[in-house]
């Protein structure tokens, strides 16, 4: 699938990877909403190999029940670092730059999320482990406004 998507993405094509939840549970370790989860890299990993723009993609349901959506700016992801003759990243330089694209989509999910929490919907649990030597009384809720969600839920 991965080949499939670059190769798109390399003839001009648009891809759209969901990133706010690891199913796979494959992803990358990131902060979010001060809890260390992962979420899935696949997205910032295509941008770095491809040089693909990568932006946010955000829906929204009105009362009506009318979608919309709205893309957010490009993020910076250094995709010019310096590159091997054949194109690609030298691996050390690519894992870094994956980990702080990561950290890219974190603060963007975390924002978009903030701004209209009741249309994130999230099926199965996120926040499922608790720190090293936390309690279940002891888990930290997520900021949301007008929603409190238990962490360790």
């Amino acid at each position: 699938a991965f080949r499939a998507m670059a190769s798109m993405l390399k003839q001009g094509g648009v891809v759209v990877v969901v990133s706010d939840r690891d199913l796979a549970g494959t992803g990358e370790p990131v902060c979010f909403f001060g809890r260390r989860v992962t979420l899935p890299s696949a997205a910032v990993l295509l941008a770095l190999r491809t040089g693909a723009p990568l932006m946010g993609t955000f829906a929204h349901r009105d009362r009506l029940g009318r979608i919309s959506g709205r893309f957010t700016p490009v993020l910076d992801l250094g995709q010019r670092r310096a590159r091997l003759p054949d194109g690609k990243m030298p691996s050390r330089t690519l894992r870094a730059a994956v980990a702080e694209g990561m950290k890219e989509v974190s603060a963007l999910l975390e924002r978009e999320i903030r701004r209209r929490p009741s249309q994130w919907v999230v099926l199965q649990p996120l926040f499922d482990r608790l720190e090293s030597g936390e309690s279940a009384s002891e888990a930290k809720e997520v900021d949301l406004p007008g929603h409190a969600a238990r962490a360790a839920l």
